[in-house]
């Protein structure tokens, strides 16, 4: 098996890139860059606890940047801004381009200037170590802060658990596969409607509804 390959945020080559791309190399998350990450949510959070502005986080987008979104509708928000980005067609990317995608987005979070929540780096990590990838499509894009179509269905597919353990993995309860034909694809609730590949049959339980619940918001 390939070796450890662990992110910071700062110290990944192209190498590494390669290894867990293409050779399946098991991905791991060094301590000091989720304190980063935890100390960079805990500023966003504050912000908003004291009611200030916050681009992006209770106002709109864009021209909408002057509107303030209600408390109550910040996750909604978040959902939203998602979809409506997840707009890309044609065929899917292949495995190796998505891995490469899944871990350069993991290392850029631990960076700890996002604001993000540590969960989401370590879920993404999760994916990339049960073999479950989102399927990305290869035409679109909307090219401001990174190509932001791709990213969007990538997020959609952060919505759905897998187990983290050796065993093999597993998709969520909401998934319907199709037939078994090499790398399984199955498609996420209604809701999030991006198919994502994975490697054996859907698993219904409570506990996986449960943890769906639990990991049901992008930030």
């Amino acid at each position: 098996m390939p070796a450890l390959v662990t992110l910071d945020g700062r110290s990944l080559s192209i190498a590494d890139v390669v290894t867990v791309a293409r050779g399946g190399a098991p991905v791991a998350i060094a301590a000091p860059s989720l304190a980063l990450v935890t100390a960079s949510r805990r500023v966003i959070e504050a912000a908003v606890a004291r009611g200030d502005t916050v681009y992006g986080v209770n106002t709109g987008f864009g021209k909408l940047a002057h509107v303030r979104i209600k408390p109550e509708q910040t996750r909604e928000l978040q959902r939203n801004l998602i979809r409506s980005h997840a707009s890309g067609v044609g065929d899917p990317l292949a495995v190796d381009a998505v891995r490469a995608m899944m871990l350069l987005r993991a290392n850029v979070l631990l960076r700890g200037t996002s604001g993000v929540r540590p969960e989401l780096p370590g879920l993404i990590v999760e994916m990339l170590n049960a073999g479950v990838h989102p399927r990305v499509p290869s035409q679109g894009s909307v090219g401001a802060s990174g190509d932001l179509a791709p990213l969007a269905h990538l997020a959609l597919t952060t919505r759905v658990p897998i187990r983290s353990s050796s065993a093999p993995p597993r998709c969520c309860v909401t998934c319907s596969p199709t037939p078994r034909s090499g790398s399984r694809i199955a498609r996420t609730t209604r809701a999030c409607r991006t198919p994502i590949r994975c490697a054996a049959r859907p698993r219904s339980s409570g506990r996986w509804a449960k943890a769906w619940r639990s990991r049901s918001d992008w930030s």
